[in-house]
């Protein structure tokens, strides 16, 4: 086992624990921000990297995919992306408003992680900037570096796909109540993982898969504004 895989488990699974102990057992989705997000996605890399590895910012940059590979054609890509599926988020979620808004159990969800219509304006912010930046940095990014000893890629990319679509379907499931709705919301970010790692592969660094996510999230975080805020 080479010094590239021999963390691997830990760094699979402490994530997703993470994420379901902050939101179904602390209650908190400023914790999830703060330990998950920020801690784990953000400051873990660099940490790993620059601080403990003493290496340089350009293999940091290098290790989360911010450089290398097609960069700028990566950036085109992520950009179309990313308002191709802000579009598609607000659709789906409109079209299917009685299957995933039928009750009050989602507001009541979100009202008790301390992300109810009173707390909108800074979780919109925290949202955009952070959620998916962090996530693809870590998933897209370091994870799927670590997994570069793997010559089936199409593996290595299903892998961290999986890892990262895991704890979405429980926290779907806390939120919604329905295992039909979670184990749609589970493939739906299964697949979006596989594709981003694809991307990934194919460009050479994260920004297709990065500024893609961003805009994911702008879709489904428009759609929750309009309805818990304006609505």
């Amino acid at each position: 086992m080479t010094s590239r895989t021999r963390d691997l488990p830990l760094l699979l699974i402490v994530p997703p624990a993470v994420v379901v102990v902050t939101l179904l057992g602390l209650h908190s989705v400023w914790a999830t921000f703060l330990t998950y997000h920020l801690g784990i996605c953000v400051l873990g890399p660099l940490l790993a990297v620059v601080v403990f590895g003493r290496r340089s910012w350009h293999e940091y940059t290098e290790e989360v995919g911010l450089s290398g590979g097609r960069r700028r054609d990566g950036i085109r890509m992520g950009l179309l992306l990313g308002a191709t599926m802000a579009g598609a988020q607000i659709a789906a979620l409109v079209w299917g408003e009685e299957i995933f808004f039928a009750d009050e159990r989602v507001i009541e969800s979100l009202t008790s992680w301390g992300a109810g219509p009173a707390q909108a304006g800074p979780l919109l912010l925290i949202m955009l900037v952070l959620n998916g930046p962090a996530e693809e940095l870590y998933w897209r990014g370091y994870v799927h570096h670590r997994l570069g000893g793997l010559a089936d890629r199409r593996l290595a990319v299903a892998i961290a796909a999986a890892a990262y679509a895991s704890y979405h379907g429980v926290t779907i499931y806390a939120l919604f109540g329905s295992l039909p709705v979670a184990a749609l919301f589970l493939a739906v970010v299964f697949g979006a993982g596989c594709f981003w790692g694809w991307l990934r592969e194919r460009y050479g660094n994260t920004w297709p898969a990065l500024l893609s996510h961003g805009g994911a999230t702008l879709g489904y975080m428009f759609v929750y504004w309009d309805r818990f805020v304006c609505g």
